[in-house]
């Protein structure tokens, strides 16, 4: 099955978009834009009030809203209260019913399942507000970023999955400390945020802990705080990000050894994660293609036939050596369909397993056809006839999500659901046509 990404997705068959809808005292309790206190009053107003500084319209947001809570049961929803002492407590919500007596009342209190925000205007375009705010503090492709969004909560502010995820990018307990621990180190992210956008400082970081009483104090904190909400999501988003990018730029540690391949077979090393060497010998009909994976293939091959021939013909156009990308546009998709991932599974997806796969990947690629399976040695011509059109590598949409799926399939050792994390792509894609249908929506 093949999967293609949002900038590729074809708009077919289109739907009309809803109206917002009209608040009553149930749904406008669960908005964090209804009664908000002073801090939040204050972010707001700092936002930009014109429409059009939003990459995306509220069609896009509303539409998806509308679809995550027809979906959701009414258990996945939480209230927040906050008690004297400034915490914060989970609770139902509470309905007085009275029925005349005579000349009394006999009035009775009973609780009901906490419920969505009212999907109005007025909440729709604060969170894609706040949406496009953190966006550009964080400076992320917004519609990156909206595809993740629309798959994970649909952009309810207080919808809370089974298994403890929150508010609109469904955070963790793990993922907030991951956030929190990074910020406390320095990471440059949050410097780079800061810079950005220095009107935030620190106020939109809750402090983590273990106890089940403070889970609850951040359950609600990020139900009522959406700019906070917002804020640890796409900083474990950009944090996953920019790890993937340095693991692909990663390279075995070059040596003094290897300087005589640079000098004396023109080819500049290391070779990185994501690259192979091709050695072209085209002095007969048929062009003889090999791939070395690494330096020390290379380094093995020093004496072998074919590094002795290429020294000697190195002036003869007909051979002739370069290092390719396995993955072509890898900073368009490679780099997101693993941060995707890795945000679904953990950061042992992109640190351990696309590590390994790479490795193993590399090495069916080097061998040649007459010792290779079926399928590798499809992968191998597919290299070398995209290399010889210009396309220089692997296309990653049609190979490498369902190659890499069955990779997870086979080695990703946790408690979660195996079937969860290696469909979490075909998911948040195909969660896109029902937005993407909708007239109204600008993506």
């Amino acid at each position: 099955m093949k999967i293609y990404f949002l900038f590729i997705l074809i708009l077919t068959q289109p739907a009309m978009a809803s109206d917002y809808e009209k608040c009553n005292w149930r749904n406008q309790e669960a908005s964090p834009f209804s009664n908000t206190d002073t801090f939040i009053q204050q972010l707001l107003d700092s936002l930009p009030s014109n429409a059009t500084s939003s990459e995306i319209n509220n069609g896009c947001f509303l539409t998806s809203a509308q679809k995550a809570t027809s979906k959701a049961s009414r258990k996945r929803f939480i209230h927040c209260e906050e008690k004297e002492d400034g915490t914060w407590v989970k609770t139902n919500l509470k309905v007085t019913t009275c029925i005349e007596e005579g000349n009394s009342q006999k009035c009775k209190e009973k609780y009901i399942y906490p419920r969505r925000p009212c999907l109005d205007e007025n909440y729709i375009t604060n969170t894609n507000r706040i949406f496009h705010e953190m966006a550009k503090c964080f400076d992320l492709p917004p519609k990156n970023l909206f595809t993740l969004f629309n798959h994970e909560s649909g952009f309810v502010s207080n919808i809370r999955s089974y298994t403890g995820a929150r508010c609109y990018g469904q955070m963790t307990v793990s993922g907030i400390k991951t956030v929190n621990h990074e910020i406390q180190r320095g990471n440059p992210i949050f410097r780079n945020f800061l810079k950005n956008c220095p009107h935030y400082q620190d106020n939109l970081v809750i402090r983590s802990t273990t106890t089940k009483k403070d889970i609850y104090q951040i359950d609600c904190k990020l139900t009522k705080n959406p700019f906070s909400c917002f804020f640890y999501s796409m900083f474990l988003i950009k944090w996953l990000k920019t790890d993937i990018h340095r693991i692909l730029e990663l390279s075995i540690k070059k040596k003094e050894r290897y300087q005589w391949m640079e000098s004396e077979l023109d080819i500049q090393l290391p070779i990185k994660l994501n690259e192979v060497v091709l050695v072209f010998d085209n002095r007969s009909t048929n062009t003889k293609f090999y791939i070395f994976k690494d330096e020390e293939e290379i380094e093995r091959n020093k004496n072998g036939k074919l590094i002795s021939l290429y020294r000697q013909l190195k002036q003869d156009s007909k051979i002739s050596m370069t290092k390719i990308p396995i993955f072509r546009n890898v900073e368009n998709k490679l780099e997101w369909t693993l941060a995707y991932w890795s945000y679904n599974g953990g950061i042992t997806i992109a640190s351990k397993h696309f590590k390994n796969y790479m490795t193993e990947l590399k090495s069916k690629l080097s061998l040649p056809c007459s010792v290779s399976s079926k399928f590798s040695c499809l992968m191998r011509k597919g290299l070398f006839y995209n290399f010889n059109h210009q396309l220089y590598g692997l296309h990653v949409a049609e190979f490498f999500v369902d190659d890499f799926s069955y990779y997870l399939n086979k080695n990703y050792e946790s408690n979660r659901n195996r079937t969860e994390v290696t469909n979490f792509i075909y998911n948040l894609m195909s969660d896109m046509n029902f937005i993407l249908q909708n007239e109204n929506c600008n993506l």
